[in-house]
């Protein structure tokens, strides 16, 4: 895990000349990194941001080169939520589980709502707050 962290802060900073942080909106950032790459000394592995279509927030799942990783709305990683490997993939339902955690600041245990390591939820919700209680869950969270 931590040798992915120190990859992805290295692929967001690139060496002290760019950071998501610097900019205000996911386009801004976007447009950023294309100045780069196509520029006259490109850099042209540097992970190319994936904004909503609003240009302000990011898309939950960004990828690059043979990873994807879940990220908040301003495009900070959410650790733990990543696929590596050729199989790494992007899809509209990925990363809702863990944005909504990380938006509540936690999980709401009397629901049972968990995510997977991909930031999707786990197709089954299991309450602990009484007698063990478990319902079925759709991509949204919401019960089925």
């Amino acid at each position: 895990m931590l040798r992915f962290q120190i990859f992805a802060l290295c692929l967001v900073y690139v060496c002290g000349q760019l950071s998501h942080v610097d900019y205000e909106t996911c386009q801004e950032y976007h447009d950023a990194v294309m100045e780069i790459i196509n520029g006259p000394n490109p850099i042209m592995d540097l992970p190319v941001p994936q904004c909503e279509v609003d240009g302000v927030n990011y898309m939950p799942w960004q990828c690059h080169m043979m990873g994807c990783n879940c990220v908040d709305t301003r495009g900070n990683y959410l650790d733990y939520y990543y696929s590596w490997g050729p199989n790494a993939r992007a899809e509209d339902d990925l990363c809702q589980c863990a944005r909504a955690g990380f938006e509540r600041d936690t999980f709401d245990y009397d629901t049972g709502l968990q995510c997977n390591s991909i930031g999707s939820y786990e197709p089954l919700a299991c309450a602990t707050w009484s007698a063990p209680f478990c319902t079925c869950v759709d991509k949204n969270g919401d019960y089925i």
